[in-house]
């Protein structure tokens, strides 16, 4: 889909639409100079979603919708809810996660994953 906008971070009333930007990117090599030239933005640091707004404003960019589950690991909270998430779906790691909860000790084994 064709990005028109991107806005850091926005509350729930500003969104212009219900898609949220993920982190990967595959960039063009001129949004370098942009990023060069991007005042310190929110939290006062050089917000990259600044640098590519404008790059929109510019050139055609374009995005590919996600359809799956999505854990922001870049804080604590979201890091421990990914590392759970997965290690429940991981038969090595499910039955020592469901006793760790429990409260109890399970004895380590080796897998086949080890």
């Amino acid at each position: 889909m064709r990005v028109r906008g991107l806005v850091e971070k926005p509350s729930p009333k500003r969104a212009a639409s219900p898609y949220a930007i993920v982190g990967r990117y595959i960039l063009e090599p001129e949004i370098f100079e942009l990023i060069s030239r991007t005042p310190r933005g929110r939290g006062g640091e050089i917000q990259l979603t600044d640098a590519l707004a404008r790059f929109a404003a510019q050139k055609p960019m374009h995005a590919v919708a996600f359809e799956g589950e999505r854990f922001d690991a870049g804080n604590k909270a979201g890091f421990l809810e990914a590392t759970l998430h997965f290690a429940g779906k991981r038969p090595d790691l499910r039955r020592v996660l469901r006793a760790h909860v429990r409260g109890q000790r399970v004895k380590e084994t080796k897998s086949r994953r080890d």
